[in-house]
């Protein structure tokens, strides 16, 4: 195992991930840890980076080239992950300042490998992906008002394979969203501590066109774990393959309190739900379009009012099952010098006949 981390050039960055087992048993038969046992495959990578700010305009360019050692036997053939030879991403955003316009830009190309001897159907080939964005910010210390409108174009190159019988796919995907929220605060006294207590309710509206996307292979796309912070991502696909339809009203309601003394933030309590407009067809292969009005009402609870106790969990509450979904807590409990006591405990059901 080599992981070499090294900075150059003041904003350079260069790190090397190279793992590698000569028993694809050896993680299994003596690794002490769940997540040791249950490892289906080892990552090799090589990352070189740069970032740039000049006078509040950042730009950035990352550099990967990846690999996988497969060390489980009953990995499915659609399960092995692909070689990237090699990713580029450029990252680009101008400074955000009140009620003048603000851009981005984000560009990617990827070279997708996985060996043809695993699948007839394998598919191998290269993608570049487009994204620039145009906002407009109004803020203050009271509210924040974001409307934003952006252009997606991907494209591939696909070497020739019997799935697709188009070999340069491509898409070009319009968006807007507006994102707003408002911020009050008030003196409070909580558990003895006196405490500057906010409320923070925020509205994200999201619009993406639906365009058919079928014939656009999936490299390294999956969709999300519902999350509070999922909330308000402008795509629910975690990849580029896909660029989900979306016409939908996110909601939520955070309150946080501060020590009036130090300043410090001592917990947090946020309740959030997106309410769907229309029906989501664009999917991954062997799903269903989802047609939910609701999605899960999240809550999300941090607390740190204790010096030597830390608190965090969430809860996921389905109103169409009438069920809880998805309930995790955590707990950090640290009684002496040197000594810290973890608790933690996780409850998720998938799919409505778990």
């Amino acid at each position: 195992s080599i992981d070499h981390r090294q900075s150059f050039l003041d904003a350079g960055r260069f790190v090397l991930n190279y793992n590698r087992v000569s028993d694809r048993d050896y993680l299994e038969d003596f690794s002490s840890s769940l997540i040791g046992t249950s490892t289906r495959y080892i990552e090799q990578s090589a990352i070189a980076s740069y970032s740039w700010n000049l006078s509040g305009h950042r730009l950035s360019i990352h550099n990967q080239v990846g690999n996988y050692q497969i060390v489980d036997r009953n990995i499915p053939d659609v399960s092995v992950p692909y070689k990237r030879l090699p990713s580029t991403t450029i990252n680009y955003a101008s400074p955000v300042k009140h009620a003048q316009l603000a851009y981005s830009f984000k560009g990617i190309f990827d070279n997708f490998v996985r060996d043809d001897d695993l699948s007839p159907d394998n598919v191998n080939g290269s993608r570049y992906d487009l994204y620039p964005t145009v906002s407009f910010p109004i803020r203050n210390i009271a509210y924040h008002l974001t409307p934003k409108v952006g252009l997606r174009y991907t494209s591939y190159q696909l070497k020739d394979n019997p799935v697709f019988n188009d070999q340069s796919p491509d898409r070009f995907i319009p968006m807007m969203s507006i994102d707003s929220g408002m911020f009050f605060e008030r003196q409070a006294n909580l558990f003895g501590q006196d405490v500057l207590q906010t409320l923070e309710p925020r509205l994200y509206y999201l619009y993406v066109e639906e365009e058919e996307q079928t014939d656009l292979p999936i490299f390294d796309t999956g969709l999300y774990t519902p999350s509070f912070s999922s909330l308000f991502y402008e795509n629910r696909f975690n990849g580029v393959d896909r660029f989900g339809d979306a016409n939908q009203i996110s909601m939520a309601l955070t309150s946080r309190a501060f020590s009036s003394e130090s300043g410090r933030q001592l917990g947090s309590l946020s309740l959030g739900q997106t309410v769907h407009l229309n029906d989501r067809n664009i999917n991954l292969p062997g799903f269903s379009d989802e047609t939910e009005s609701v999605t899960a009402i999240i809550a999300r609870v941090e607390s740190n009012f204790f010096q030597h106790v830390d608190f965090n969990g969430e809860f996921q509450w389905d109103p169409e099952l009438d069920r809880i979904q998805k309930l995790s807590v955590r707990t950090q409990i640290r009684p002496g010098e040197g000594r810290i006591i973890n608790l933690g405990y996780r409850k998720h059901r998938s799919n409505p006949a778990n």
